[in-house]
């Protein structure tokens, strides 16, 4: 399966439950990782990133395959019981990848493409210009999240209304947000799948979560990982996005694939840096 991963890569700082560190972060990051655990998965990132973050870069397949800047886009978040804050910094230097040759011919073999922004700067005309050289077949999916997102002067993260979704989403075919993006997802997330005629995913932490099409409303149940239990949450959510990507185009089903995923996710909660 090659898949390619359209977004933002970041240096995280993290203070977490019972961690704290600096290493590589972005849903970018993550997927990579773990699309990279599944057998015959050939992964690449598309992001602009600096000299700062090569170290991170061992055994990860990019474009550019060279960093075009001194630094890259930093996240500082801490969470505390399910509860993050965030900054961040250098968000000037992030700008989605210009399009060339080599890119158009990775986008024409991609089984999926996968745009995971963590930063509001992919408009529409972008992902367009993406989609257009992707073959009929392609899985197509967005994780939302940084469209929701607005930074206030001293560079901490707030809310903004995900403005660019009526011309956004009609160019995917599954999307997987968390209840924690909009004060009501749910209802939001509706709305869409039915206008818009795709696939939900909305993930609820211990309460697991819903798959929302125009056709209806499922809830998927998982089992709780005990608080005690919880190493680290940062990734869980990007964790669980790319084991239920992997298991739907595997297997056709979505239901299955959320179950999947949460055992996948699950797992991951119980150590550093998901699959450091």
């Amino acid at each position: 399966m090659n898949i390619l991963i359209f977004g933002h890569v970041c240096i995280d700082q993290n203070k977490s439950e019972n961690s704290e560190y600096v290493y590589w972060g972005s849903p970018a990051m993550f997927m990579n990782k773990v699309f990279g655990k599944f057998p015959d998965n050939s992964v690449a990132i598309v992001s602009n990133y600096g000299h700062d973050f090569v170290e991170y870069l061992k055994d990860v397949d990019i474009h550019p395959p060279k960093a075009v800047s001194k630094k890259t886009l930093v996240y500082q978040n801490v969470t505390r019981k399910e509860q993050r804050s965030q900054k961040a910094l250098y968000r000037e230097l992030s700008e989605p990848v210009v399009m060339d040759g080599k890119l158009k011919e990775r986008i024409k073999d991609a089984d999926v493409i996968v745009f995971a922004p963590i930063l509001p700067n992919y408009d529409s005309v972008h992902i367009e210009e993406v989609i257009r050289y992707a073959n009929k077949k392609c899985l197509k999916v967005l994780l939302p999240q940084g469209y929701f997102r607005d930074f206030d002067e001293n560079h901490n993260v707030i809310f903004r209304d995900f403005q660019e979704a009526g011309t956004v989403l009609k160019h995917f075919d599954l999307v997987t947000l968390s209840e924690e993006d909009y004060p009501d997802i749910e209802k939001l997330s509706e709305r869409w799948a039915r206008d818009l005629n795709i696939n939900i995913v909305v993930t609820k932490g211990k309460n697991g979560a819903v798959l929302i099409t125009k056709d209806g409303y499922t809830p998927v149940q998982t089992t709780p990982i005990p608080e005690e239990e919880i190493v680290d949450s940062v990734g869980s959510g990007d964790t669980f996005s790319a084991a239920l990507i992997h298991e739907f185009q595997k297997t056709g089903d979505l239901v299955e694939a959320i179950k999947f995923a949460h055992k996948i996710a699950g797992e991951a909660l119980k150590s550093t840096h998901s699959i450091k």
